[in-house]
């Protein structure tokens, strides 16, 4: 209760109140809505994407690479963030309890555009709140930038006259990649989290 109310205190109320609100809706949504059993046409996009290095939440360096063998998930945003990245990840909360058993053969990666702000620390309390096994990930302002032009995606910083100082806008877009480390696919968890649970699933048996 602490470590909750630490966390509550460092962001502001209406991520609370967002997060909540999504995550009562997305408990009645039926199952079976996340599992069309479809089979997805997953193209491999080998312009876009690839390896990269960055730092975890814990400190320490990681690489894509390391990841082989797993199913990864990439989703670009930042701690401060008031709606785009809270509503996502309530999202891809669902998506994990939508895989049940599988989650241990899914990595989540966010990425975080606010390197200044977003420290390890702030990265980790964030991240975690919505599930243990996500994974935030920083660098400079430099290295993610080259990881977001490999993956043809855009952060804008825009300055506001507020106490936050600036915001970013930035894409909703979650990238799905297999387990060779290959982009597979983008979704928007608003409108495609159904063929994002299938895609995932899709790869895992593959």
């Amino acid at each position: 209760m602490k470590a909750f109310n630490s966390l509550f205190l460092k962001i502001p109320l209406r991520f609370f109140m967002i997060a909540l609100l999504i995550s009562s809706i997305s408990l009645l949504v039926p199952a079976s809505l996340f599992a069309t059993g479809k089979k997805l046409e997953l193209k491999i996009y080998k312009s876009t994407g690839g390896d990269f290095t960055l730092t975890d939440h814990h400190g320490s360096k990681v690489h894509l690479k390391d990841y082989r063998g797993k199913v990864v998930l990439i989703f670009f945003g930042y701690t401060y963030c008031p709606d785009v990245c809270p509503t996502t990840l309530v999202d891809l909360q669902q998506v994990m309890k939508r895989l049940g058993k599988q989650t241990d053969q899914v990595q989540t990666f966010f990425i975080s555009v606010d390197p200044d702000r977003d420290t390890p620390e702030r990265l980790k309390e964030f991240i975690t709140y919505f599930d243990p096994s996500f994974m935030g990930l920083t660098g400079t302002t430099e290295e993610i930038t080259k990881v977001a032009k490999q993956y043809k995606t855009k952060f804008i910083r825009e300055e506001i006259e507020s106490a936050a100082g600036y915001f970013f806008a930035h894409s909703s877009s979650v990238f799905l990649i297999d387990k060779q480390g290959r982009l597979r696919g983008r979704f928007k968890t608003k409108w495609e989290s159904e063929k994002l649970v299938a895609g995932i699933k899709q790869l895992i048996a593959i």
